[in-house]
């Protein structure tokens, strides 16, 4: 028997097509993010909702029909909860575990702790709330268990597993439980202090109390100011403990009323967030600015005008408030946090990186976590001191941006050559339709393998400025001088002219 329980172990761990498939099912009941797992999670809200209908309708007819659709839907419960008991760990990892550590100690392979240990990890999942549920919504449908049917209402609870945004409210009682666990204590303590009293007092003066239970029912209908007037105090003494209890119900509301309300306004911003993280995460080839300053929105602006899709890493909620109002996409996000840039798809959708802290450490910081994140993205990033041009290289980042050189260089230039400044301004910020842009030579291209006399771009009345090769740039290449696939070439023209030409 050991040996076959081993056997059967060793297959599974080394079986491609069961693990592959575990992970599939797995991905359909457990990734939000897979587009299969939305497809199911619709598919049972309906299946639940058709189910109660049936009650329902079956209940107020007593009609047996519909049998073979009910049927079905509680052999896709049944299915769906052991897939759910099936997945959660691995049975054969257990038995190995166990195998290789008798094997070791040269003692008999222990079935019975094995056996203890595979019911202690699938109970340790039965025994969850939502696996309750679950169990609760199948269970009453066994012909044996026919007396149970009241319990299939709990299929609307199983409505909280497949929708997102429920199941997320509900984690702010499970956040809040000290501070409601406390206040519930406190209301116990004072209906059962209030119902004693209640009954001492009014048990020979009021007809309406003959017991302990009518004096708790009377608090809690007090405490909840409903006042249904069935059970009213006639003594002085129950009169003061009726004034208590109203005043206690008050104060006990607001408290509960205020504990739960900044709770949900709390999970109201970190669904909003959640959202905004998913929505950049779906986006390709996004440029991440990090720092909200007056240089991060005219990038973004510049970047948004060229057909990009730039977002804004902001550090305070104050700053992403003001950028949401400026309807500029952005949000709130830690420096450095590693989780939260792989949340927004640095990994794969992210193709430069842009830190303008007006803060060094903070700009290293963002170059160290994104090149960690991604060998491949380009980084630009600011520097204050040109000193400390060295160590953000050697941090990982693509170019510096020194401000204090480049504008000297800008006023030095301006003052020399005010006439080529001018020139240059007007074709860099666009203010004529003279561009400067970037022409990849495809394959099977009509540049590809030509000369630069052949290609004759006079006749495009454009100007090719230099050629960029395996990161090497050639200016003002001669004319016997050949384009290969991958070449970018940098052309001076009309924006038309070179639009044709690309």
């Amino acid at each position: 028997m050991a040996k076959i329980v081993v056997l059967i172990a060793l297959f599974l761990s080394n079986s491609k097509h069961y693990l592959e498939f575990k992970q599939q099912v797995r991905r359909l009941l457990t990734d939000d993010n897979w587009i299969y797992k939305k497809i199911f999670d619709y598919v049972m809200i309906v299946l639940v909702i058709t189910s109660i209908f049936l009650l329902v309708y079956n209940s107020a007819t007593l009609s047996k029909d519909f049998v073979f659709l009910e049927e079905l839907i509680l052999i896709v419960f049944v299915t769906e909860y052991f897939a759910r008991v099936w997945i959660y760990g691995d049975v054969h990892k257990i038995v190995l575990e166990h195998y290789y550590k008798s094997k070791f100690l040269k003692k008999p392979l222990p079935l019975f702790a094995i056996v203890r240990d595979i019911a202690k990890l699938k109970f340790e999942y039965m025994r969850t709330p939502l696996a309750i549920i679950d169990l609760l919504a199948i269970l009453p449908d066994l012909r044996a268990l026919r007396f149970l049917r009241i319990f299939l209402v709990f299929r609307l609870f199983k409505l909280f597993r497949y929708t997102k945004s429920i199941n997320k409210f509900l984690t702010v009682i499970d956040d809040k439980k000290f501070e409601l666990f406390a206040l519930f204590m406190l209301f116990g303590f004072v209906i059962l202090i209030s119902s004693i009293a209640m009954y001492i007092f009014e048990i020979r003066l009021n007809d309406n109390i003959n017991s302990l239970f009518d004096a708790i029912y009377w608090s809690y209908v007090t405490i909840a100011s409903l006042g249904y007037g069935d059970i009213s105090p006639v003594s002085s003494e129950g009169r003061v403990v009726t004034l208590f209890l109203i005043l206690s119900g008050i104060a006990f509301v607001s408290f509960a009323t205020s504990i739960i309300t900044s709770a949900f306004s709390d999970k109201i911003i970190e669904l909003r967030e959640e959202k905004l993280r998913d929505k950049i995460n779906k986006l390709k080839n996004t440029t991440l600015i990090f720092g909200y300053n007056s240089i991060a929105i005219s990038l973004y602006r510049q970047l948004k005008s060229n057909g990009e899709r730039p977002v804004i890493i902001c550090e305070t909620e104050k700053e992403n408030e003001e950028a949401i109002s400026r309807k500029i996409l952005a949000i709130r996000g830690e420096i450095g946090d590693s989780k939260f840039l792989e949340s927004i798809g640095i990994r794969k959708n992210v193709i430069r990186v842009v830190s303008l802290f007006d803060n060094e450490i903070k700009n290293l910081n963002t170059v160290l976590t994104a090149r960690s994140l991604n060998r491949d993205i380009t980084i630009f990033s600011l520097i204050e001191q040109n000193t400390n041009r060295k160590k953000f290289y050697l941090a990982g980042v693509t170019k510096v941006i020194y401000p204090n050189h480049i504008f000297s260089k800008m006023v030095t230039t301006y003052i020399k050559y005010p006439k080529v400044f001018k020139a240059i301004e007007h074709i860099i910020f666009r203010e004529s339709d003279i561009v400067v842009e970037e022409i990849k030579v495809l394959p099977n291209s009509f540049l590809e393998n030509r000369r630069v006399d052949e290609v004759e771009f006079g006749k495009f009345q454009m100007v090719l400025f230099g050629v960029l090769r395996d990161g090497k740039f050639h200016f003002n290449p001669p004319k016997e001088f050949q384009f290969l696939k991958d070449d970018i070439l940098i052309m001076f023209g009309r924006k038309e002219k070179i639009g044709y030409l690309r």
